[in-house]
């Protein structure tokens, strides 16, 4: 027979409880109550500090930087985020430039650059054996219509 760990009183026959029904009641309040305290300790707001120069935050505000280096710090992000950027899209670009420049041998095509006229590019045309719009049409595809593209000049 199984007795209360509290109060030493007898327990059901087969029951598998540590506590008796009132012990049991009592050490549940103690136990939320202890919970409930834990909570509202930790959700209390603390002092906090600047991660970069230590100056103290505002009490409950879930900032990292103070205001003075929340703006450097967004500044300097910005610029490593520019730089990222730059570097992945001068990437792409340039593959995409290999890509059309394949895509143009393949063809049997030249690859063009902007600044050709209407006579170098009916010559070019006539040299390839097909006409005016359909290489018109190839250059815009791929976007080297002269006077389209500035940066390719």
């Amino acid at each position: 027979m199984r007795k209360c760990e509290i109060c030493g009183a007898a327990l059901p026959q087969g029951s598998r409880a540590w506590y008796c029904r009132t012990c049991g009641i009592k050490r549940r309040r103690e136990r939320d109550r202890a919970r409930h305290q834990r909570l509202l300790e930790a959700s209390a707001p603390r002092e906090r500090f600047c991660e970069s120069c230590g100056a103290p935050l505002v009490p409950g505000s879930k900032a990292r930087f103070c205001e003075a280096c929340r703006d450097v710090r967004g500044r300097e992000q910005a610029r490593e985020q520019r730089e990222r950027e730059r570097a992945y899209l001068g990437e792409m670009g340039r593959r995409q430039e290999n890509a059309r420049e394949e895509a143009a041998q393949q063809r049997g095509l030249p690859h063009f650059r902007s600044g050709l006229g209407i006579e170098e590019l009916t010559r070019l045309a006539r040299e390839h054996r097909t006409s005016y719009g359909k290489l018109v049409a190839w250059m815009d595809l791929h976007r080297r219509r002269p006077g389209a593209d500035e940066e390719l000049a």
